[in-house]
């Protein structure tokens, strides 16, 4: 899909942990920390429906979000894909469709 074109928005904490090659070979993002250390990036908390105890940090040719308090990239841009270091569904509901929509204005 992504090879063909295709934009994607991919969230998740541990996934660079885990599966650092295939980030970086099929996402187009880096994996460079296991704990960002905090519970907010650009201005919104996650870790609100579910605790996110490790959000990973990811970087790639554009950061988008960074974390709080010096934690690194929360959120990076690469060859069409967002990789955004912890699960979007653990934003505080307040924050979650602002936080979705600047990610999707990235990939239109």
């Amino acid at each position: 899909y992504i090879d063909d074109g295709g934009s994607l928005v991919m969230s998740a904490s541990e996934l660079g942990y885990n599966e650092a090659s295939w980030v970086s070979s099929t996402l187009h993002a880096t994996y460079t920390s296991d704990d960002a250390g905090t519970s907010t990036a650009a201005g919104y908390t996650f870790g609100v429906a579910y605790d996110e105890d490790y959000p990973d940090v990811f970087t790639g040719s554009a950061v988008l979000w960074t974390y709080t308090g010096g934690g690194g990239a929360a959120g990076g841009w690469d060859d069409r894909v967002i990789m955004v270091g912890f699960p979007l569904e653990t934003l505080d509901p307040s924050d979650r469709a602002a936080a979705v929509q600047e990610l999707v204005a990235w990939v239109e």
